[in-house]
């Protein structure tokens, strides 16, 4: 099960307070979002989203986190290992899915300043400069410390200026997780699905002026139901062959044109055919 998080950019106001706004880095042109975190299977190259809740402003990973969770439990769905953004990557987080006996697997997130050259590395810096293989780790968060294992790995990719192979260190947190390290990296990989899942979110969101934050939300969960529709038509009417040896065929019906479809339902149904009209107050 993969758990994301996800900012949406805002332009505008709070409706009624600042907590309704998550603050974070610079994002296409605003510092103020609304937030949301969701829970995803992974399973058989087809991914739905279980579950979705709105983050505000104050709110720890953790409380994001059980949240979540509580909702999936609710399904009576079984949990065998939680791939997390490299947001939840602190050690409440750690401690509490630990306390919870659920396997995990995450990117290494590197916080505060750079160390300084000649001096010697520890830590996570230190793992950086390891070759491939597993390493302990204890994250320290004032008193309170916890142990992960470390996982370093490697990728390579195209660089996108010069078309040479470009070879790139992968870090991974986890726990009660065990692997090659290529494994590991491939197990991951399961996680990126859930990258294209928030882009077709943008295609079937609608785009709207309102504060309201709970509207807000309908619009995303409105639109993360309409791919979970997708992903089941491919998966049950659209694959070709039986059981565990379907083949998906995206090519026969793709996101867009079936929203394009349901929006000339809509539009059939529901308009009357009249012109729009503005009034504009004096």
């Amino acid at each position: 099960m993969a758990i994301d998080w996800h900012l949406e950019p805002y332009y505008g106001e709070p409706e009624r307070s600042r907590n309704e706004i998550y603050y974070g880095k610079s994002k296409q042109g605003t510092t103020r979002f609304h937030a949301y975190a969701s829970a995803c299977i992974v399973q058989y190259g087809q991914r739905y989203t279980l579950a979705l809740t709105w983050v505000r402003r104050h709110e720890s990973t953790v409380v994001v986190l059980r949240r979540l969770l509580a909702r999936v439990r609710e399904l009576d769905l079984k949990i065998k290992r939680l791939l997390l953004d490299r947001a939840f990557f602190n050690v409440p987080v750690t401690e509490f899915l630990q306390e919870e006996q659920l396997p995990f697997l995450m990117p290494v997130m590197f916080r505060g300043r750079r160390p300084k050259k000649k001096r010697v590395l520890t830590g996570l810096h230190w793992i950086k400069r390891q070759k491939a293989g597993w390493y302990p780790h204890t994250l320290k968060n004032h008193k309170r410390q916890v142990t992960i294992s470390v996982c370093v790995g490697y990728r390579t990719h195209r660089n996108r200026k010069d078309g040479k192979r470009v070879q790139q260190k992968l870090l991974f947190g986890a726990w009660r997780v065990h692997g090659s390290p290529v494994e590991i990296r491939e197990r991951y990989r399961q996680r990126f699905g859930i990258e294209s899942s928030f882009r077709q979110l943008r295609q079937a969101r609608i785009y709207t002026c309102t504060r309201s934050p709970h509207l807000r939300l309908v619009f995303v969960a409105l639109a993360l139901i309409l791919r979970n529709l997708w992903v089941w038509l491919h998966a049950t009417i659209l694959a070709d062959g039986s059981g565990d040896q379907r083949t998906i065929r995206l090519d026969r019906l793709r996101f867009r044109r079936m929203l394009d479809w349901i929006a000339q339902i809509v539009v059939s149904v529901l308009h009357d055919g009249s012109m729009p009209c503005v009034i504009l107050d004096d």
